[in-house]
């Protein structure tokens, strides 16, 4: 009797779910539950459990570890485990590490994230010169620090931040996906979408997703400086951001930016330094441990003095993470992004095929602008994304050092 194949199904999920990331968190839940399952039939059919040795695997399971530790100290039991359901992504790394094999399969995954997302931001870009969602009824901010009523794009999101955080993750690998690909046609596809993808993301009015794709470009391009393609489109890409905005004095896209260091006036900001003191209180009150997994925005209401409200997150991923799960915690996570980075330079040098490594580059520069975006927000709370640094970090490590095809 004929065995079954269990690759097919499981990159076919894989595939489905880099279709519907962009626009369905119940579509990619489904489909990368799916993968998850024939994966685990595909074990089950082999007869044993065995995953790929990489440097992140038991950093990993420590780090769902040690956050599971928090919910079972945590203020509220019941509550924290109900929220430690998300950990379930963490098997998104697992899956894309173990799955995904070949430089054909992983351009097929990343053409797809690609094209989708770019069709997204067309939307985003629509709602924001209509004041018309195509997914949900209109939603717009009226924002007063510009002086109208303003239409941020939140595209297929339900807030123009987290539309952003998925943005500068994904124009990394656009902009990689560029350089490397032959055929002209498809070089001016990727070209288009980089476009659609960069207007989008400066209408969510996101100040800190534009520094954190700043950031990542000035990472790709370090990496890329003996290019002289790279340097030519890294500086362009600059000098374009940089005249849009500096060209346009009285847009309300300058104002926006100029507003980043105003920590007298603007609302946001204000709102933000006080809950990262806030938040340095309640790290003292349990430094080790933390007050719990998910257990953020009840806790900080014991630490709120007179004239502060309340806060939902800490807008910082890393203090988020000290006063949930404590210093144990913080150091588990700034553990993975450590081996995730020294792994991915030794992947970007040992690498012989070119378009994988530009990948490589373009992955890493995804978790830079991850990581600058999670000092204003937290990314982590935010399942969509999320689940996509799980999965560029396990696409990331599935390229194999002196892999030529």
């Amino acid at each position: 009797m004929k065995k079954i194949s269990w690759d097919t199904p499981i990159i076919f999920f894989i595939f489905s779910y880099a279709f519907f990331a962009p626009f369905s968190l119940f579509g990619s839940n489904v489909s990368l539950g799916l993968a998850l399952i024939c994966w685990a039939a595909k074990t089950i059919a082999g007869g044993k459990f065995k995953i790929l040795k990489n440097p992140l695997n038991i950093p990993l399971l420590i780090f769902t570890a040690v956050i599971g530790i928090s919910v079972l100290t945590s203020t509220d039991l019941s509550h924290s485990l109900e929220k430690y359901d998300s950990m379930w992504m963490v098997c998104i790394f697992f899956l894309a590490a173990n799955n995904i094999t070949g430089k054909k399969q992983l351009k097929k995954i990343m053409t797809i994230l690609v094209l989708v997302t770019a069709v997204i931001s067309i939307a985003g870009i629509i709602e924001h010169f209509t004041r018309v969602n195509l997914f949900r009824e209109s939603n717009f901010a009226v924002n007063k620090w510009l002086g109208e009523p303003t239409a941020r794009a939140s595209g297929s999101f339900s807030h123009p931040v987290k539309f952003a955080m998925f943005l500068v993750m994904i124009l990394p690998v656009t902009l990689g996906s560029i350089f490397y690909e032959k055929k002209r046609v498809k070089k001016l596809l990727f070209i288009v979408c980089f476009v659609l993808l960069l207007f989008a993301l400066i209408v969510t009015y996101s100040r800190g997703c534009w520094i954190a794709l700043m950031s990542a470009a000035i990472f790709f391009g370090l990496f890329n400086l003996k290019l002289k393609n790279t340097i030519v489109i890294f500086s362009g890409l600059l000098t374009a951001i940089i005249i849009f905005v500096l060209l346009f004095p009285g847009s309300g896209f300058s104002r926006r930016l100029k507003t980043v260091t105003d920590t007298r006036f603007n609302t946001s900001n204000i709102q933000r330094i006080v809950s990262w003191k806030r938040c340095l209180r309640m790290i003292k009150g349990s430094p080790v441990i933390g007050v719990g997994w998910g257990r953020i925005e009840e806790e900080n209401r014991k630490y709120v003095r007179e004239g502060e409200k309340p806060f939902n997150h800490a807008h910082n991923t890393f203090l988020n993470f000290a006063v949930e799960t404590g210093l144990a915690g913080l150091g588990a996570l700034l553990w993975l992004f450590v081996i995730i980075f020294v792994r991915g330079f030794w992947i970007i040098k040992n690498t012989g095929d070119e378009w994988l490594r530009i990948m490589a580059c373009g992955i890493l520069a995804s978790i830079v602008a991850f990581n600058v975006s999670g000092m204003m927000d937290c990314p982590f709370t935010v399942p969509v994304v999320t689940e996509l640094f799980y999965f560029l970090t396990g696409a990331l490590f599935a390229i194999k050092g002196g892999e030529n095809g």
